[in-house]
Protein backbone atom coordinates (compact mmCIF):
# COMPACT_ATOMS: atom_id res chain seq x y z
CA UNK A 1 0.00 0.00 0.00
CA UNK A 2 1.34 3.42 -0.94
CA UNK A 3 0.93 6.06 1.77
CA UNK A 4 1.28 9.73 0.75
CA UNK A 5 3.93 11.62 2.69
CA UNK A 6 1.46 14.39 3.53
CA UNK A 7 -0.68 11.99 5.63
CA UNK A 8 -0.10 13.02 9.30
CA UNK A 9 2.13 10.68 11.28
CA UNK A 10 2.05 7.93 8.69
CA UNK A 11 3.92 10.12 6.24
CA UNK A 12 6.57 10.90 8.85
CA UNK A 13 6.92 7.23 9.68
CA UNK A 14 7.23 6.35 6.01
CA UNK A 15 9.93 8.99 5.50
CA UNK A 16 11.86 7.68 8.50
CA UNK A 17 11.64 4.14 7.15
CA UNK A 18 12.88 5.29 3.75
CA UNK A 19 15.77 7.21 5.32
CA UNK A 20 16.73 4.20 7.43
CA UNK A 21 16.57 1.92 4.39
CA UNK A 22 18.86 4.28 2.48
CA UNK A 23 21.40 4.39 5.32
CA UNK A 24 21.38 0.60 5.62
CA UNK A 25 21.82 0.25 1.86
CA UNK A 26 24.81 2.61 2.02
CA UNK A 27 26.27 0.60 4.91
CA UNK A 28 26.01 -2.54 2.79
CA UNK A 29 27.00 -1.22 -0.63
CA UNK A 30 29.45 1.68 -0.31
CA UNK A 31 32.39 -0.22 1.25
CA UNK A 32 32.19 -2.87 -1.47
CA UNK A 33 32.03 -0.25 -4.20
CA UNK A 34 35.15 1.39 -2.75
CA UNK A 35 37.02 -1.94 -2.71
CA UNK A 36 35.96 -2.79 -6.27
CA UNK A 37 37.15 0.58 -7.59
CA UNK A 38 40.51 0.13 -5.87
CA UNK A 39 40.94 -3.37 -7.30
CA UNK A 40 40.01 -2.23 -10.79
CA UNK A 41 42.64 0.51 -10.44
CA UNK A 42 45.26 -2.08 -9.47
CA UNK A 43 45.42 -1.13 -5.80
CA UNK A 44 45.99 -4.02 -3.38
CA UNK A 45 44.13 -3.18 -0.20
CA UNK A 46 44.71 -5.09 3.02
CA UNK A 47 41.12 -5.25 4.19
CA UNK A 48 39.02 -8.36 4.72
CA UNK A 49 36.95 -7.96 1.55
CA UNK A 50 39.98 -7.21 -0.63
CA UNK A 51 41.73 -10.30 0.65
CA UNK A 52 38.74 -12.58 0.08
CA UNK A 53 38.23 -11.26 -3.44
CA UNK A 54 41.89 -11.84 -4.29
CA UNK A 55 41.93 -15.37 -2.88
CA UNK A 56 38.75 -16.55 -4.62
CA UNK A 57 38.34 -16.67 -8.38
CA UNK A 58 41.49 -14.57 -8.86
CA UNK A 59 39.68 -11.44 -7.76
CA UNK A 60 36.73 -11.83 -10.14
CA UNK A 61 34.51 -8.97 -8.96
CA UNK A 62 31.63 -9.85 -11.27
CA UNK A 63 30.33 -12.91 -9.43
CA UNK A 64 27.01 -11.44 -8.34
CA UNK A 65 26.04 -14.06 -5.79
CA UNK A 66 29.43 -13.97 -4.12
CA UNK A 67 29.41 -10.17 -4.03
CA UNK A 68 26.03 -10.17 -2.30
CA UNK A 69 27.27 -12.60 0.35
CA UNK A 70 30.41 -10.55 0.93
CA UNK A 71 28.35 -7.39 1.30
CA UNK A 72 26.14 -9.07 3.88
CA UNK A 73 29.12 -10.43 5.80
CA UNK A 74 31.01 -7.14 5.84
CA UNK A 75 28.01 -4.98 6.78
CA UNK A 76 27.14 -7.37 9.60
CA UNK A 77 30.70 -7.01 10.89
CA UNK A 78 30.50 -3.21 10.76
CA UNK A 79 27.09 -2.94 12.36
CA UNK A 80 27.31 -5.61 15.03
CA UNK A 81 29.85 -3.87 17.24
CA UNK A 82 29.43 -0.17 16.51
CA UNK A 83 26.62 0.78 18.90
CA UNK A 84 27.53 -1.64 21.69
CA UNK A 85 31.18 -0.59 21.68
CA UNK A 86 30.32 3.11 21.51
CA UNK A 87 27.82 2.72 24.35
CA UNK A 88 30.37 0.98 26.57
CA UNK A 89 33.02 3.62 25.89
CA UNK A 90 30.50 6.37 26.70
CA UNK A 91 29.70 4.57 29.96
CA UNK A 92 33.41 4.45 30.75
CA UNK A 93 33.72 8.24 30.46
CA UNK A 94 30.58 8.77 32.53
CA UNK A 95 31.73 6.43 35.28
CA UNK A 96 35.26 7.83 35.40
CA UNK A 97 34.01 11.41 35.65
CA UNK A 98 31.78 10.43 38.56
CA UNK A 99 34.43 8.30 40.30
CA UNK A 100 37.66 10.27 40.40
CA UNK A 101 39.14 8.18 43.21
CA UNK A 102 38.95 5.03 41.10
CA UNK A 103 40.34 6.97 38.15
CA UNK A 104 43.37 8.16 40.13
CA UNK A 105 44.05 4.65 41.43
CA UNK A 106 43.97 3.30 37.88
CA UNK A 107 46.35 6.00 36.68
CA UNK A 108 48.77 5.27 39.51
CA UNK A 109 48.74 1.59 38.54
CA UNK A 110 49.55 2.45 34.93
CA UNK A 111 52.35 4.82 35.95
CA UNK A 112 53.95 2.23 38.23
CA UNK A 113 53.70 -0.68 35.78
CA UNK A 114 53.94 0.89 32.33
CA UNK A 115 55.53 4.26 33.05
CA UNK A 116 54.89 7.45 31.13
CA UNK A 117 57.09 6.90 28.10
CA UNK A 118 54.58 4.71 26.21
CA UNK A 119 50.95 3.66 26.12
CA UNK A 120 49.71 0.45 27.75
CA UNK A 121 49.85 -2.57 25.44
CA UNK A 122 47.85 -5.76 25.52
CA UNK A 123 50.97 -7.49 26.87
CA UNK A 124 50.65 -5.35 30.02
CA UNK A 125 47.15 -6.57 30.76
CA UNK A 126 48.11 -9.27 33.24
CA UNK A 127 50.06 -6.72 35.28
CA UNK A 128 47.23 -4.17 35.48
CA UNK A 129 44.59 -5.87 37.66
CA UNK A 130 42.78 -2.67 38.62
CA UNK A 131 42.33 -1.64 34.98
CA UNK A 132 40.95 -5.14 34.37
CA UNK A 133 38.57 -4.75 37.32
CA UNK A 134 37.32 -1.40 35.99
CA UNK A 135 36.70 -2.95 32.57
CA UNK A 136 34.72 -5.90 33.97
CA UNK A 137 32.77 -3.73 36.42
CA UNK A 138 31.68 -1.30 33.70
CA UNK A 139 30.32 -4.17 31.60
CA UNK A 140 28.54 -5.49 34.69
CA UNK A 141 27.13 -2.12 35.69
CA UNK A 142 25.82 -1.16 32.24
CA UNK A 143 25.75 -4.09 29.81
CA UNK A 144 25.21 -2.59 26.34
CA UNK A 145 22.69 -5.29 25.41
CA UNK A 146 20.85 -5.79 28.72
CA UNK A 147 18.44 -8.44 27.43
CA UNK A 148 21.04 -10.28 25.38
CA UNK A 149 20.13 -12.36 22.34
CA UNK A 150 16.95 -14.47 22.51
CA UNK A 151 17.47 -18.23 22.60
CA UNK A 152 15.15 -21.01 21.47
CA UNK A 153 14.71 -24.24 23.40
CA UNK A 154 15.74 -27.35 21.46
CA UNK A 155 13.68 -29.62 23.72
CA UNK A 156 11.10 -29.28 26.52
CA UNK A 157 12.43 -28.34 29.93
CA UNK A 158 11.33 -27.67 33.51
CA UNK A 159 12.78 -24.90 35.65
CA UNK A 160 11.67 -24.13 39.21
CA UNK A 161 8.20 -25.44 38.62
CA UNK A 162 7.78 -23.86 35.20
CA UNK A 163 7.30 -25.92 32.07
CA UNK A 164 9.17 -24.57 29.04
CA UNK A 165 7.97 -26.18 25.80
CA UNK A 166 10.21 -27.05 22.90
CA UNK A 167 10.66 -24.14 20.51
CA UNK A 168 9.92 -21.50 23.13
CA UNK A 169 11.82 -18.22 22.93
CA UNK A 170 13.80 -17.61 26.10
CA UNK A 171 15.29 -14.21 26.88
CA UNK A 172 18.30 -14.23 29.19
CA UNK A 173 17.90 -11.13 31.36
CA UNK A 174 21.53 -10.04 31.61
CA UNK A 175 20.51 -6.86 33.44
CA UNK A 176 18.92 -8.88 36.24
CA UNK A 177 21.83 -11.33 36.39
CA UNK A 178 24.34 -8.52 36.89
CA UNK A 179 22.20 -7.13 39.71
CA UNK A 180 21.90 -10.29 41.76
CA UNK A 181 22.75 -9.01 45.25
CA UNK A 182 23.83 -12.49 46.32
CA UNK A 183 26.67 -12.25 43.82
CA UNK A 184 27.15 -8.48 43.55
CA UNK A 185 26.42 -6.65 46.83
CA UNK A 186 25.24 -3.06 46.22
CA UNK A 187 24.81 -3.77 42.51
CA UNK A 188 24.00 -0.16 41.56
CA UNK A 189 27.33 1.04 42.92
CA UNK A 190 30.51 1.17 40.84
CA UNK A 191 32.93 -1.05 42.75
CA UNK A 192 35.75 -2.45 40.64
CA UNK A 193 37.27 -3.91 43.80
CA UNK A 194 34.71 -6.70 43.62
CA UNK A 195 36.66 -8.15 40.69
CA UNK A 196 40.14 -7.94 42.19
CA UNK A 197 41.82 -11.24 42.99
CA UNK A 198 39.37 -13.20 40.84
CA UNK A 199 40.14 -15.61 38.03
CA UNK A 200 37.48 -14.41 35.60
CA UNK A 201 37.97 -14.87 31.88
CA UNK A 202 36.09 -13.50 28.92
CA UNK A 203 33.51 -16.29 29.02
CA UNK A 204 32.53 -15.20 32.54
CA UNK A 205 31.55 -11.69 31.42
CA UNK A 206 27.77 -11.84 31.08
CA UNK A 207 27.60 -8.80 28.80
CA UNK A 208 28.94 -10.92 25.92
CA UNK A 209 26.15 -13.46 26.27
CA UNK A 210 26.41 -17.19 26.72
CA UNK A 211 25.77 -20.52 25.05
CA UNK A 212 25.72 -20.96 21.29
CA UNK A 213 24.59 -17.37 20.78
CA UNK A 214 27.52 -15.83 22.63
CA UNK A 215 28.93 -12.72 20.92
CA UNK A 216 31.14 -13.97 18.09
CA UNK A 217 33.20 -10.78 18.17
CA UNK A 218 33.80 -10.82 21.91
CA UNK A 219 37.56 -11.31 21.67
CA UNK A 220 37.95 -8.30 19.38
CA UNK A 221 35.62 -6.17 21.53
CA UNK A 222 37.38 -7.32 24.69
CA UNK A 223 40.81 -6.22 23.44
CA UNK A 224 39.49 -2.99 21.90
CA UNK A 225 37.65 -1.87 25.03
CA UNK A 226 40.46 -2.76 27.41
CA UNK A 227 43.05 -0.93 25.31
CA UNK A 228 40.76 2.09 24.97
CA UNK A 229 40.17 2.32 28.71
CA UNK A 230 43.85 1.86 29.56
CA UNK A 231 45.08 4.31 26.90
CA UNK A 232 42.62 7.04 27.89
CA UNK A 233 43.52 6.69 31.56
CA UNK A 234 47.21 6.85 30.69
CA UNK A 235 46.80 10.16 28.85
CA UNK A 236 43.88 12.08 30.31
CA UNK A 237 42.10 13.16 33.47
CA UNK A 238 38.34 12.81 33.02
CA UNK A 239 36.61 15.51 35.04
CA UNK A 240 33.21 17.11 35.46
CA UNK A 241 32.47 20.50 33.96
CA UNK A 242 32.79 23.50 36.28
CA UNK A 243 30.12 26.16 36.80
CA UNK A 244 30.83 29.90 37.04
CA UNK A 245 31.69 29.52 40.73
CA UNK A 246 34.17 26.74 40.02
CA UNK A 247 31.96 23.98 41.42
CA UNK A 248 31.51 20.62 39.73
CA UNK A 249 28.44 20.30 37.55
CA UNK A 250 26.84 16.96 38.33
CA UNK A 251 26.38 14.53 35.47
CA UNK A 252 22.98 12.81 35.47
CA UNK A 253 23.00 9.09 34.70
CA UNK A 254 20.65 9.01 31.73
CA UNK A 255 20.51 6.42 28.96
CA UNK A 256 18.40 6.14 25.82
CA UNK A 257 16.43 2.99 25.14
CA UNK A 258 18.21 2.32 21.87
CA UNK A 259 20.78 3.60 19.39
CA UNK A 260 20.63 7.19 18.27
CA UNK A 261 19.05 8.27 14.99
CA UNK A 262 21.01 8.77 11.81
CA UNK A 263 22.07 12.33 11.09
Amino acid sequence: MSVPRWVPLLGAVKQEVEDTRRHLRDLRDLPMEHVQKDMEAGKQGGGMISQILRETDQGDVDSEGRIHRLKDMASSTYAASSETTASTIATFFLVMARNTQAQRRAQQEIDSVVGRSRLPAIEDRGNLPYIEAIYIEILRLRPPSPMGVPHRTAEPDHYRGYYIPQGATVVGNIWAMTRDERVYPEPEEFKPERFLNTNMNINDILAYGFGRRVCVGRHLADALLWLTFASVLACFNIEKEKDEQGNDVDIPVLYSDGPGTFS
